[in-house]
C-alpha cells in the first residue's frame, strides 16, 4: 500500500500452500517468507531464491517466525527448540546444546539487551552466544508466548496463553537470577481481553505503534493498551477471619484466645478479603506462627489448611493484595490455643526420662552385679586352685621330703659320734629341717588366704613384724563400717600393702608410715604413705628398675581384683599407693531378704 492505494502484488513462488507463516523486510530491500513448505524464500530485484537446504536445522523445517536484525542479520524461530541467524549466505543454529528450552520458538524481539525468544514453554533472553532460559510452570502467564514487546523505559510486554503480561523493567535482571519470584502485571478476560493469542500462524501477535500504544492480536480480535495510561487499584483490601473449625466442628471466633480441645488433627481458617475492583484477583499470604517459619503463598485462595499442628500456643495471620498488587500488611490475626494430651504433657516427658533413667540405672546394676560375680568366681576358682596346690604339696611333696629327711637322721645315727661324716651330715640335716620349715610355711600361706582377722588387725600384726626401732614407726587407722571382705580380695590387698611398707623401709628410708583404711557402700580403700626419699619419676613411668618386680607386682595384683592402683611420689616427697576396689568385688555378697525368708521357711 503506498498513499492510500494498492500496489501491484508479486505472485508467491509455489501454487499450493496454506497460507505464509512468516514474513519480514531487511535493511537491504530483501522480502523474505516462510510458507508452510520446506526451507526459506527470498524476494530480490523481482526475483524469488528457494532455500531448501537450511543446514543444521530439522528436515523439511521452515521458519514459525522471522526478525530483521539491526546488523542486516536475519533471525528465524524454529519448532522443536532452535532458532537460526543468517547474514550473506551464512547460516548459524543455536539451540538446547546453547541452553535454549522453551520448546516452539513462536516470537523474537530485539532489545536492547539481547535478543528475547517466546515460546510455548517460557521465555529466553540471548547475549552473544549464550542463551538464558526462562522456564514456566504449567499454569504460568509465561507460556505460550506469541508476541513480545520492549518498550522505552525497558518493560517486557507478552502476549502470551493466559493473556498479556508486563514485567517492570527492574524485575527482569532478578527473575532470571532466580532471586527473587516473577513479579508481573496479568491483563486478562477479567480485564476484558478477548479470546487468547494465536499459537501457530499468524505471528507475531503483538507490537508497538509509533504512538506508543501496543497492539496485541487474539483468536477473537485485536486489543490496544496505553501503557501510560494505565489506572492503578490504590487502595489495600481490608482482610477478615471469619471461620474456625477443627475436624469437621465449627468454633466461634471470639475475643482472646481460643482454647481447642486435645488431640487436634485438622484445621481449616476460612478468610477473606473485600475488592469492588476485581475480587477474583486478590491474592493472600498466611503465616501460622508456632508452626510455621516462612509466610505461605495462597494465591486466591480463601481456606488455610492444617494437619495435626500438635499442642500449644498459636497466633494465625493473613495478608491480602488488591488487583494491582497494593498489600494490607496489617491483615488479620487470630490467637488460639490447642490443649496437650496426657501423653504430651511436661510430666508426663519428665516421667518416661525418669522411667528410663531408672531402666538404665538397673541395667547397670545388674551388669556390675554380673561383672562381679565373675570377679568372685574367678577369685574362688584361685582360691580352690590354691588349695588344691597346698594340699598336693604337703601331700606329696613335703611327705617324701620328710621321709627322706627321716632315712638321713637314721643313716647319721648309724655312723656313730665319731664318724668322720656325722658332723656334715648333722649340718646337712639342719638345713634340710630350715627348709622344710619354710616349705610348710609357704604351703600355710597358700592355705590360709587371709584367715587372719579384719584387714586392720592384720595390717596391725604386719607393721609390728616390720617396727624393729624406735627410729621407724607405722600407724594404721580405719574409717567407716567394717563389712565382711572376701577373703582374695583381703589377701590382695595385704600383700600389696606388705610390698608398699618393705620398699618403703628398704629403699626410701622412711621414718614414719601411715596406712589409712576406708570402707563404704561405694568402694574399699587402703592407702600406705610415707615420708621417705620417694621413687624417680623415670622409674616410676618405666613401672619399676630393672630386676625388680615390686611395682609390677602391686599393679598385677590391683589387676586380679579388678581394682584402681594410683602410686603418687617424687623425688624427697614420700610415696603414696592407693588402691581402691569397688563394693560389688570387695565384699562378701549377701543373700538378700526374700531368699533368707524363704530358707526360713523351707527350714
Amino acid at each position: 500500500m503506498r498513499d492510500g492505494t494498492l500496489a501491484p502484488g508479486v505472485p508467491l513462488p509455489v501454487s499450493r500452500y496454506s497460507g505464509v507463516q512468516a514474513i519480514t523486510r531487511t535493511s537491504d530491500g530483501s522480502v523474505w517468507v516462510s510458507l508452510n513448505t520446506p526451507g526459506l524464500h527470498r524476494l530480490q530485484d523481482g526475483r524469488w531464491t528457494h532455500l531448501r537446504d537450511l543446514p543444521g536445522t530439522r528436515e523439511g523445517a521452515s521458519p514459525l517466525t522471522l526478525l530483521p536484525g539491526a546488523d542486516g542479520r536475519v533471525w528465524m524461530g524454529f519448532a522443536h527448540n532452535q532458532i537460526a541467524s543468517m547474514r550473506e549466505g551464512r547460516l548459524q543454529v543455536f539451540g538446547l546444546p546453547q541452553g535454549l528450552d522453551v520448546g516452539n520458538v513462536s516470537a523474537l524481539q530485539q532489545g536492547r539487551a539481547g535478543l528475547w525468544i517466546g515460546g510455548e514453554r517460557g521465555l529466553a533472553r540471548m547475549r552473544g552466544d549464550r542463551i538464558q532460559t526462562l522456564r514456566a510452570q504449567a499454569d504460568s502467564p509465561l507460556r505460550g508466548i506469541s508476541g513480545i514487546v520492549e518498550t522505552a523505559n525497558g518493560d517486557l510486554w507478552l502476549n502470551g496463553a493466559r493473556g498479556i503480561v508486563r514485567i517492570p523493567a527492574a524485575s527482569i535482571e532478578a527473575m532470571f537470577a532466580g532471586t527473587s519470584a516473577a513479579a508481573y502485571d496479568l491483563f486478562d478476560f477479567l480485564d476484558g481481553l478477548p479470546g487468547v493469542p494465536a499459537q501457530f500462524r499468524p505471528i507475531p501477535t503483538a507490537l508497538q505503534a509509533g504512538d506508543g500504544r501496543l497492539w496485541f492480536a487474539t483468536t477473537s480480535g485485536v486489543v490496544t493498551i496505553d501503557p501510560d495510561r494505565i489506572q492503578r487499584n490504590p487502595l489495600p483490601p481490608p482482610v477478615s477471619i471469619h471461620s474456625l473449625s477443627v475436624d469437621g466442628r465449627p468454633y466461634r471466633l471470639e475475643a482472646g484466645q481460643l482454647r481447642l480441645p486435645a488431640g487436634a488433627r485438622n484445621l481449616q481458617i476460612g478468610y477473606a478479603a473485600l475488592s469492588l475492583a476485581i475480587p477474583e484477583r486478590v491474592r493472600f499470604r498466611y503465616r501460622l506462627e508456632g508452626y510455621d517459619q516462612e509466610w505461605q503463598e495462597a494465591g486466591t485462595r480463601r481456606v488455610a489448611y492444617y494437619t495435626n499442628p500438635g499442642p500449644g500456643d498459636y497466633v494465625f495471620r493473613v495478608l491480602a493484595a488488591n488487583n494491582d498488587g497494593v498489600w494490607n500488611e496489617t491483615g488479620a490475626r487470630i490467637a488460639f490455643s490447642i490443649a496437650p494430651r496426657y501423653y504430651q504433657t511436661t510430666w508426663f516427658a519428665a516421667a518416661c526420662v525418669t522411667a528410663a533413667a531408672a531402666l538404665l540405672w538397673v541395667a547397670y546394676l545388674l551388669r556390675l552385679r554380673r561383672v562381679s560375680r565373675q570377679i568372685h568366681d574367678r577369685l574362688q576358682e584361685r582360691h580352690r586352685e590354691r588349695e588344691r596346690i597346698a594340699r598336693e604339696l604337703h601331700d606329696t611333696l613335703l611327705q617324701s621330703v620328710q621321709g627322706l629327711i627321716l632315712r638321713f637322721h637314721a643313716v647319721a645315727r648309724s655312723l656313730g659320734p665319731g664318724a668322720p661324716a656325722r658332723d656334715a651330715l648333722d649340718a646337712v640335716l639342719e638345713r634340710a629341717d630350715d627348709v622344710m620349715v619354710e616349705a610348710r610355711d609357704r604351703v600355710l600361706d597358700l592355705r590360709a588366704t587371709a584367715r587372719g582377722g579384719c584387714l586392720a588387725d592384720m595390717f596391725a600384726r604386719m607393721a609390728a613384724e616390720l617396727e624393729a626401732g624406735p627410729e621407724l614407726s607405722i600407724r594404721v587407722s580405719e574409717e567407716g563400717n567394717r563389712m565382711p571382705i572376701d577373703p582374695i580380695v583381703q589377701d590382695e590387698l595385704l600383700q600389696i600393702g606388705r610390698e608398699a611398707m618393705l620398699n618403703a623401709c628398704r629403699h626410701a628410708g622412711a621414718r614414719h608410715i601411715g596406712i589409712a583404711i576406708e570402707q563404704n557402700a561405694a568402694y574399699l580403700a587402703v592407702s600406705v604413705h610415707d615420708d621417705g626419699r620417694g621413687i624417680d619419676p623415670d622409674v616410676l613411668d618405666r613401672g619399676g628398675r630393672e630386676g625388680h618386680w615390686g611395682l609390677a607386682g602391686m599393679r598385677e595384683r590391683a589387676a586380679r581384683i579388678g581394682a584402681r592402683l594410683d602410686i603418687a611420689s617424687g623425688p624427697g616427697e614420700g610415696t603414696r599407693v592407693e588402691v581402691q576396689v569397688p563394693a560389688a568385688v570387695a565384699y562378701r555378697p549377701r543373700t538378700a531378704w526374700w531368699r533368707r525368708r524363704m530358707g526360713r521357711h523351707r527350714a
